[in-house]
């Protein structure tokens, strides 16, 4: 026979190794072949001859003969290999495997594979192993032969050629990257094509990081960091010791990056003391590597860790020299100027050439904080980064990572930023991987940091520290010159300010003008977004902006007059009576609340105004940006305010005085006008035009106190009078004016809106600060003056005080005017009642009365209509008797008033004010479609004799005219007069009706009595029937009971006598609980009644009747249902008397069915049994009588159906007595259904 021998596919150094491929014809016949193999000296002759290693063995893998040449490689002896397995002499790797030799000794198919000898001393002797089985004469296998060529003279050469080449790569390197990167190549293509590379030691980091060139495996999809200590290559670097593993599962610090590799090989880089590396090896086999192996990589390695060395000092020099020159030049531009922004400016120019970064930025350290003052870079991150750096501002001590460099005076490298977050000085957005920063020391103080960020992680390194702080150091010499001459310059500025501001501010008694210059010297010398002076006025402890300029532009409107406590900043530096810097208000916490207007700034500075001892006010400027203000700003700021504040209180003196004079004659002149009339009218209009040249307003109101309100008689500003005369507040009341009536004393609203909600409505919607002063005249006050401004916190104390004289005069005149208003009013109402007293004598009936009524009591008070209603006293109902002008009465007319407004004043006696639209002309001349409009005010009054109410009077006004006091007054002496006169007419009137009503009732009643008389006649009829029937029936029976020859017949005479007793029975039982529900009621006896069981119980009764009558009854089981509280007598007697009626009204075929269920009806809950029958309807006209006593329907009636019309009344009694109730519900195509309603909770009883 013939075998094959067939390359290797996997395993170490040896696999590039020839393989022969020819076939060997070893014979053709099996039994021939195997007996020559087991016959000893014919195998002795074959194998011994041979210069290859020969190894026999049986199938189970034991050696059965070895040749000379293979004792001698592995050195034994003849006799010591017979019998030991055949693992012993060939490494594992030959084993396993698709070709192994197990599958070869498992199937008797030939193989060839490349794997190692083991020598009797341990050591692997590579070779090529060919490999086949013998079949004997049964077809089975035999004898394995094994045939392994050497393969040491093949691997050595290939070994020499792989040191020369690195060792070539090695001298002519020059880069680190590519030296790698070359070697990974050589290695790589020569020895271990799978899966092989170099991984590198950060020095830093501790970490193993696989170098790019890296080969892996298939099963490996991405790169894995490995720390030092940590898997093997980790284990390889810390311990600097190469590791060879015949199987990596067996490890448990095997990390598994390729799922399919078997056996690995690592050796460290070494050079000298220091591991850089290792250099990594794995194969998909096991038992891949050999000691060779581990000797060849070892051997490279150490070339590749010094050539490695060499390359990074040279690397390390040329950055050195580089540095030395990027430094030269660094130093030459930052101290080619002294302008100190231009050095800040040219210092990120000039970081850029000695440390590479992504974004970088400058702090400058004042007042133990820092702040970024040039930033580049950070744009590319979005806006949101970039703005957030530049708002940066913290305190030293709170960032570990700065304070650490500013005690040390030196650099500081992060590597993983992200990680330490807190460390880092500038803010973090995801953008930074590796973070470096330096200070600048001057006189051994940090003055200054800068930092440098970039986005890979561990890219700054010791070195990048080293290049920082030599920068910093020539930084140092720059950032010391140039503010040393920025300060002199500041100082030389300053001085010159101050004494120009001293020169020019005694000469100006302008404020405006005196503040502006103040805001062109601060703006000079101070980059400010917001500059602001407010006042303090101590008498009400406010603080009110009165000059502010933002962005270069005054504000029209400062701002209201705050609280002390709640005027922000400024309220902070006026109560310490101290200047105050906030370098942060993003950051730093000031011990009080602040406005939101200083939420939108940063830098905040302010300084008092005093004078001697006296304090003025304060002046602050602001910034947008953090740390803005510094100590020098501070001095500079408390020295101009100084002067300032002696050139306000000069130009206060003066303003004083000068308004005082113009005050006093205004108020003189002013009185004159207003007390020179006795008309009311008149004299509010002057009071309006008068009081503007007092006070200045936007809209204005003369208010007077009448009953229990105080009421608008006059306005100005407003679009016409008729929107707010006539308005009332009430006294006392939740309103401002109350405030002022009830206190006597001025009141000022400076946000009317938010004090007093209803300002923020029409007709006050613009009213944004309101002035009240009150009217007083002999210690009463009479009313009052508002004025208000659209302008919030408008009126001040000065206002105050000027209305507040003007108001004692204005008293007088409107008290003046009031004494001669109320004697004509006076003479005029008494001879009008005196007129319609009379005209009401003189008149016999009340409809020649009613005329009169409407016409004199409308124009007694200026009514554009009014209307009589008389009340019936034996309907309780009233009705519109007479109107003027006379209407036709039609819904929706605003001349009508709600009808339960005219029965409510009927009833109560009370007066009601109504307010509703206006009729148009079409509505005068009693149009049908009226149009309404706003205006339109109703009086409602009763009309009284003596002590009773005989009608309602109600008369309207228009355009906004109200019903006064007076008004009132009147028509309650008129109604009192037309009340007695209708109330006389009636009664004359009514006693014939009287007489009429009496006569028509007797007939009613007497009407009623017949048919009460007529249901008893019929009621003892069907009784009598009835009774009789049954006694008739009994009677008969027995009679043939007692016949003789009759017994087999006596079962069912007995069911009939049965039948008649029961029928009996229940008559009666019905005519006493009738009687006893009409005498002393029906026994009550509660209790916690299941409804289902006694239902079937009753169904279950009526079952035999029914059938017999071939009628279906039945219960829908429905076990969920609660118990309900009630007696059980009762409720049994409703049930059977409605089953009884379904039963004897459902005919032939028809059916019966009851279901219960739980519903809920006007809130409560009920337990609802339904009975329904499918008999014909209840005719329409008998429903609304049969729960009547003694009422049989007509379905009744023509049924023959024996009963008394007393079932569905004793029902329907029954379930009122237990608070339920009893419906019917009857349809041609459904039937007829008896609703029982019993609710949920305790039962009524009785």
């Amino acid at each position: 026979m013939s075998f094959a021998r067939t390359p290797r596919t996997s395993g170490g150094i040896g696999r590039n190794a020839r393989l022969e491929q020819d076939r060997t014809t070893v014979g053709s016949s099996p039994g021939r072949l195997a007996r020559i193999l087991t016959d000893p000296s014919s195998l002795s002759i074959i194998i011994d001859n041979l210069n290859e290693v020969v190894i026999l063995a049986d199938p189970s893998g034991i050696v059965r003969a070895m040749n000379q040449t293979a004792l001698r490689m592995l050195g034994y002896a003849s006799g010591e290999v017979l019998g030991l397995p055949l693992a012993q002499f060939v490494s594992r790797a030959a084993f396993a495997g698709a070709v192994g030799l197990n599958r070869l000794l498992q199937e008797g198919s030939a193989h060839v594979h490349a794997a190692a000898l083991v020598a009797s001393d341990g050591t692997e002797v590579p070779a090529a192993l060919y490999a086949a089985s013998i079949l004997n004469e049964s077809g089975e296998p035999g004898v394995v032969i094994i045939v392994a060529h050497d393969l040491r003279p093949t691997r050595e050469l290939e070994e020499l050629r792989v040191i020369h080449a690195v060792a070539l790569a090695a001298s002519e390197a020059t880069n680190e990257a590519a030296l790698v990167e070359r070697v990974t190549s050589i290695i790589g293509d020569a020895l271990y094509p799978d899966n092989f590379g170099i991984l590198l030691l950060d020095d830093q980091t501790k970490i193993l990081r696989p170098h790019p060139s890296y080969r892996r495996g298939r099963g490996e999809t991405e790169e894995k960091l490995i720390p030092l200590g940590e898997g093997i290559t980790g284990s390889v670097a810390a311990t600097g010791r190469p590791w060879r593993l015949p199987d990596v599962n067996q490890e448990p610090k095997y990390i598994a990056a390729d799922a399919d590799m078997r056996s690995e090989l690592c050796v460290p880089l070494r050079a000298g003391d220091r591991v850089v590396g290792v250099i990594n090896a794995e194969s998909a086999s096991p038992d891949a590597f050999s000691q060779a192996d581990e000797r060849l990589l070892s051997t490279v390695a150490g070339q590749l860790a010094t050539a490695i060395e060499r390359v990074r000092l040279f690397s390390a020099e040329k950055k050195q020299r580089q540095l030395a020159e990027a430094l030269q030049r660094a130093g030459v531009a930052l101290s080619e100027s002294l302008d100190f922004d231009t050095v800040l400016d040219r210092l990120l120019q000039q970081i850029e050439q000695v440390v590479p970064f992504d974004s970088a930025n400058v702090m400058l350290v004042e007042d133990g904080r820092v702040r970024v003052t040039r930033m580049r870079g950070y744009s590319g991150y979005g806006r949101g980064v970039e703005e957030q750096v530049r708002q940066y501002s913290q305190e030293i001590a709170s960032v570990p990572g700065m304070r650490w460099m500013a005690e040390a005076g030196r650099p500081l490298v992060i590597a993983d930023a992200l990680a330490e977050q807190q460390k880092v000085i500038t803010p973090i957005a995801g953008h930074v991987g590796s973070w470096a920063g330096a200070p600048i020391m001057v006189d051994g103080r940090a003055v200054a940091f800068f930092s440098v960020e970039k986005r890979e992680l561990g890219f700054y390194t010791p070195d990048h520290a080293e290049s920082l702080s030599r920068f910093a150091g020539q930084a140092a010499l720059s950032f010391q010159n140039a503010r040393l001459f920025a300060e002199s310059v500041r100082q030389t500025q300053e001085l010159s300010a101050l004494y120009d501001t001293s020169l020019v501010m005694g000469s100006i008694l302008d404020v405006e003008r005196l503040l502006r210059l103040l805001h062109h010297q601060v703006q000079a010398l101070m980059a400010t977004d917001i500059f602001t002076v407010a006042m303090y006025h101590a008498s009400s402890n406010e603080v009110e902006h009165i000059f502010q300029i933002q962005d270069g532009r005054i504000k029209a409107e400062p701002g209201p007059a705050l609280p002390l406590d709640k005027a922000g900043l400024l309220g902070w530096v006026i109560n310490t009576r101290r200047s105050q810097l906030v370098g942060d208000l993003a950051g730093e916490t000031p011990p009080m609340e602040i406005l939101e207007a200083e939420r939108q700034v940063r830098s905040w500075l302010g300084v008092p105004l005093v004078v001697r001892d006296e304090l003025l006010g304060a002046v602050s400027v602001t910034s947008r940006r953090p740390q803005a203000f510094g100590e020098a700003d501070r001095r500079f700021l408390e020295a101009i305010a100084g002067q300032t504040a002696v050139a306000l209180e000069n130009a206060r003196l003066f303003t004083v005085t000068e308004r005082r004079a113009k005050e006093a004659e205004t108020l003189r002149e002013s009185a004159a006008v207003v007390t020179s009339t006795l008309q009311q009218e008149d004299a509010i209009d002057r009071i309006l035009g008068q009081l503007s040249l007092v006070v200045p307003y936007d809209r204005a109101a003369v208010l007077l106190l009448r009953e229990g309100a105080v009421e608008i008689v006059g306005g100005r500003g407003w679009e016409g009078p008729s929107e707010v005369v006539g308005l009332r507040f009430p006294v006392p009341g939740d309103n401002p004016y109350s405030v002022v009536i009830q206190s006597g004393r001025p009141y000022v609203l400076g946000d009317a809106p938010k004090a007093h909600a209803p300002f923020q409505s029409p007709p006050h919607s613009q009213i944004n600060s309101w002035l009240g002063v009150p009217l007083v005249v002999q210690d009463q006050v009479i009313g009052m003056l508002s004025v208000d401004s659209v302008h919030k916190n408008y009126f001040t104390q000065d206002h105050v005080r000027l209305a507040a004289d003007f108001a004692n005069h204005v008293a007088i005149a409107l008290e003046n005017t009031r004494l001669f208003e109320d004697t004509r009013r006076r003479a005029s109402e008494l001879s009008t009642l005196l007129e319609i007293s009379a005209h009401l004598r003189a008149a016999s009936a009340r409809e020649d009365m009613l005329p009169a009524i409407v016409e004199k009591a409308g124009r007694a008070v200026g009514a554009e209509y009014t209307a009589v209603y008389l009340l019936d006293p034996r309907t309780g109902k009233i009705a519109r008797r007479a109107s003027h002008p006379a209407m036709p009465i039609r819904p929706e007319s605003p001349w009508d008033v709600d009808e339960q407004v005219i029965l409510g004043v009927a009833e109560k006696g009370n007066v009601q004010l109504i307010d509703r639209g206006t009729p148009s002309e079409e509505d005068r001349r009693g149009a049908e479609s009226p149009r309404k409009a706003a205006g339109w005010q109703h009086a409602v009054l009763p009309l009284r004799s003596q002590d009773r109410i005989v009608g309602v009077v109600q008369l309207a006004k228009s355009a906004g005219r109200k019903f006064s006091v007076a008004d009132l007054d009147m028509l309650t002496a008129i109604g009192d007069i037309a009340g007695n006169a209708l109330d006389r007419a009636n009664l004359m009137e009514t006693l014939e009706e009287r007489v009429r009503e009496r006569t028509r009732e007797l007939a009613l009643a007497n009407e009623r009595l017949k048919e009460v008389d007529r249901l008893k006649s019929e009621f003892v009829s069907n009784v009598s029937h009835e009774l009789r029937t049954p006694i008739t029936n009994i009677m008969l029976f027995l009679e043939l009971l007692e016949a003789p020859g009759k017994e087999d017949k006596r079962p069912s005479y007995m069911g009939v006598l049965t039948h008649e007793a029961d029928r009996l029975a229940r008559l009666i039982e019905d005519l006493l609980t009738l009687s006893r529900m009409e005498q002393e009621g029906l026994p009550f006896i509660p209790e916690s009644l299941a409804l289902e069981p006694m239902l079937s119980s009753i169904v279950s009764a009526h079952d035999a009747r029914a059938s017999d009558k071939r009628v279906s009854i039945r219960l829908k089981q429905n076990p969920g249902m609660p118990k309900v509280v009630a007696s059980r007598e009762q409720i049994v007697q409703v049930f059977t008397n409605l089953v009884d009626n379904a039963v004897a009204y459902t005919p032939a075929d028809g059916q019966i069915v009851l279901s219960s269920s739980i519903e809920e009806r006007n809130g409560s809950k009920y337990l609802t049994v339904r009975v329904l029958n499918s008999g014909p309807p209840i005719p329409e006209d008998d429903l609304p009588h049969i729960f009547e006593r003694f009422y049989r329907g007509k379905t009744g009636r023509e049924s023959g159906e024996r009963g008394t019309g007393l079932g569905l009344a004793i029902c329907q009694d029954i379930l009122a007595r237990h608070n339920g109730m009893v419906e019917v519900e009857t349809l041609e195509s459904l039937g007829t259904t008896f609703s029982v309603w019993l609710p949920l909770g305790p039962a009524a009883g009785g």
